[in-house]
């Protein structure tokens, strides 16, 4: 009976039954069927706060399932600015310290590996299955942050400094941790391919051959700025829209051969014990040496 139902909004009649609010505030809406009128739904449109959702991929250049798994992160990240994706490695040139620590924190068996804003692990088959990465994604891309990330970044020589903000808009349940992650992108490497041959006709790497020469690996984890597992923050006190500065770091830059490929991602979360518990809050990247406010 939709069809033949008048909408109304704050008593004002409706065109139709889709609802597209010019400004924000709290609006009143009805329907009336015939004689009959609904009661009040009441709809509070806020303005839009700046999510973007983390994506932890582990991966190796032994691992031959993992191409087409960076393949489907890497097309997310270039045609969604709100999703930041970076790697992982492990058990190749490219894996660092930090790479067993945040393996086990989150609680990966084995490569390919998503994690997707922590706070839980799901395992679907990454490197074909995309609609449940997906929907993931666009669950979590559905809720008000509680609070925004800036990052102002100065790069001297291989100095290399950040300070992180955070704008606060609501309480954070948990105790709260900020990481802060060195990463390069366009690192070139051997890479395994399990789909050489053609056996898999949807996947972009089955007319490449079985090593990948001159693989591309982008947003490949170089250096870690806090602690792996991430710092403390102090969260007491806040007032609604205040904004504080969450860390500074000044460190050496190692690890990378083209500053000019060097990213900077910071990320809020939880609890650093338990993967339950580690929740991304929210995230933010800039290239290293330059800065993105919280709009951005």
């Amino acid at each position: 009976i939709t069809n033949e139902t008048q909408f109304y909004v704050d008593g004002q009649p409706m065109a139709g039954n889709v609802f597209q609010p010019s400004r924000t505030g709290t609006f009143s809406i009805t329907g009336r069927y015939k004689d009959l009128e609904s009661p009040p739904v009441t709809v509070t449109v806020e303005r839009p706060r700046n999510r973007k959702v983390l994506i932890e991929s582990f991966t190796s250049s032994y691992c031959a399932w993992c191409p087409w798994a960076g393949h489907r992160v890497d097309s997310l990240t270039h045609h969604n600015e709100k999703i930041i994706g970076y790697s992982i490695h492990g058990l190749d040139p490219f894996q660092i310290s930090a790479a067993p620590v945040l393996q086990e924190q989150l609680s990966v068996y084995g490569r390919p590996a998503l994690r997707i804003n922590r706070g839980y692990v799901r395992n679907f088959f990454t490197p074909t299955e995309l609609a449940p990465l997906m929907d993931s994604i666009h669950y979590l891309l559905s809720f008000q942050p509680k609070l925004e990330l800036s990052i102002h970044s100065e790069l001297s020589a291989n100095t290399l400094s950040a300070s992180v903000q955070g704008k606060f808009y609501e309480p954070l349940a948990d105790e709260a941790y900020l990481s802060v992650f060195l990463v390069e992108d366009k690192l070139t490497s051997t890479q395994a391919n399990a789909f050489a041959g053609g056996w898999k006709p949807a996947c972009p790497y089955t007319d490449d051959p079985n090593p990948i020469t001159d693989y591309e690996n982008h947003h490949v984890l170089r250096q870690v700025l806090t602690a792996p597992l991430g710092d403390p923050i102090d969260t007491g006190g806040l007032s609604e829209g205040e904004i504080r500065e969450i860390g500074s770091y000044s460190a050496t830059v190692s690890n990378v051969t083209d500053l000019e490929e060097a990213w900077l991602i910071a990320f809020v979360h939880g609890r650093r014990d338990d993967i339950e518990r580690s929740h991304v809050h929210n995230a933010q990247i800039v290239q290293a040496g330059k800065s993105v406010d919280f709009e951005e």
